[in-house]
């Protein structure tokens, strides 16, 4: 306050000097205008230069005021009123030296966070050091105590280390004790070892001898096994050959022969009957007399048993025939599903569609099968008389096989070329069991129609009452 009344002062007094010279001014501008004039201009002037200088006091002072006593302000908002103070703005070297000292100092001793900068000042700065060199004072006790405390556990741990390296040089010395004693024993082992290699490398050059005439008669010993085994597979590959042959001889052959026909009722007999486990609704592919391998011969037409007369004669009512070429005595049929006395086994492979109609018919085609004697196994085994090969898709709407059924397919495949399973399409296996997927429509005589008479109603393997006249067969 002192310094700001001091300025004050001066301004007054300079403020009663001009008003005085004003007064002389006036006084001698009325004798002598052209001094009066000057006289004014330099009074002009020196209230200027006496302005300039109280501004410039006034600047130093505020800044001296900060430097020493602080305030709620930071550095950066007195830089900012400074500046708006008229003359703050002139170059003053000496302030700006000032100014460059005061916080070169400030940053070096005063506090170095943000939120502490309004204590920046000459005043509080050795309240601040006092107490930042209480702190380190404090913080050297700590330090000198756990320096102490520190010494004192390096203490320790240097005497257990001692005790610890007395102990393994004792240990060590031992171990080189037991060392000598043990290369002393290595070495009278060895020479024994030495010995003993000596006396089996001996017995070695004449186990060695031994061994190459024993490798010579293995080796001679193995190409005749090897030839015995090749011979072996030959000959089994020639008995798998032979016994498809056999196989396919003996069930390529007719099941039956036609003994009479009645072409105008439309009914037939067969030497065949309940001796021979022949079931009613079994179907027959017909084929010529003298036919063999009916496998591949061309069917003449199709017939239904309808009625067992007795162990060796059935009455069949006709399905299909030519008139270009009719069923006669002595014609044959055959279905691959049936044999007489004994069971067919069959094994299906892919995706099976009897009716044509995009969906599977595993159901249709195994009551087919059992209703004319045979038997569907889920696998392909050695009773296996033929694979039923279907196509190699699956059941969902898209026909794409899974995992699991295309290995099914494959594995089933590969297994009928293994033990010589003879293998059917869908289409031949219907077309030689006789049976196709549309409706008969049989014109039938009188013969059929007594026949029927003594026939009992009987249920088809799909639950539909089937007639002796044969409108009505599922087939």
């Amino acid at each position: 306050m002192a310094s700001q009344n001091q300025g004050l002062h001066i301004a007054l007094i300079l403020l009663i000097m001009l008003t005085v010279g004003l007064c002389v001014t006036s006084y001698v501008m009325y004798s002598k205008a052209a001094t009066r004039l000057s006289e004014a201009e330099d009074a002009k002037s020196k209230l200027v230069t006496a302005e300039n200088e109280r501004n410039a006091a006034l600047f130093r002072a505020q800044t001296l005021t900060y430097m020493l006593e602080g305030g709620a302000k930071t550095w950066a908002q007195v830089e900012e009123d400074l500046a708006n103070i008229p003359g703050g703005g002139a170059a003053d070297p000496t302030m700006d030296q000032i100014r460059k000292t005061y916080q070169d100092n400030m940053m070096l001793y005063g506090p170095a966070d943000q939120e502490h900068e309004s204590t920046r000042n000459y005043q509080s700065l050795p309240t601040f050091l006092l107490s930042r060199i209480r702190d380190l004072n404090q913080q050297l006790t700590d330090l000198r105590r756990s320096e102490n405390q520190l010494t004192a556990e390096k203490n320790q741990l240097e005497a257990a280390a001692a005790d610890r390296t007395k102990k393994f040089e004792e240990g060590e010395q031992q171990a080189r004790n037991d060392l000598a004693a043990e290369r002393d024993k290595f070495r009278q082992d060895r020479e024994d070892m030495q010995k003993q290699k000596d006396a089996i490398a001996a017995q070695l050059t004449d186990k060695d001898n031994s061994i190459v005439d024993l490798q010579a008669k293995f080796d001679d010993q193995q190409k005749k096994l090897n030839k015995a085994v090749s011979d072996l597979a030959q000959i089994v590959d020639d008995q798998k050959i032979q016994l498809r042959n056999l196989r396919k001889e003996s069930f390529e052959v007719a099941d039956a022969t036609i003994t009479s026909v009645n072409q105008k009722e439309g009914v037939l007999y067969v030497d065949i009957g309940s001796a021979d486990n022949l079931k009613q609704q079994q179907t027959f592919s017909v084929y010529d007399k003298g036919t063999t391998g009916v496998m591949e011969a061309k069917s003449k037409g199709r017939v239904e048993v309808v009625r067992i007369l007795g162990e060796h004669v059935a009455m069949c009512r006709i399905l299909e025939d030519d008139i270009t070429n009719i069923i006669v005595p002595g014609d044959l049929v055959f279905t691959p599903a049936w044999a007489p006395g004994r069971v067919i086994h069959f094994a299906v492979a892919g995706f099976v569609d009897v009716t044509g109609d995009g969906r599977p018919d595993m159901e249709l085609l195994e009551n087919l099968i059992r209703i004319n004697g045979g038997q569907l196994a889920p696998e392909v085994t050695v009773q296996t008389r033929y694979l039923i090969q279907g196509e190699d898709r699956g059941e969902g709407i898209d026909g794409e096989p899974t995992g699991e059924e295309r290995a099914d397919f494959t594995s089933k495949i590969r297994m009928a070329e293994q033990i010589g399973v003879d293998r059917l399409s869908v289409d031949k296996l219907l077309t030689l069991m006789g049976w196709r997927a549309d409706v008969r429509a049989l014109t039938l005589g009188r013969g059929v129609g007594e026949a029927a008479e003594v026939v009992p109603e009987k249920q088809s393997p799909f639950g539909e009452k089937t007639s002796p006249e044969g409108t009505d067969s599922p087939f």
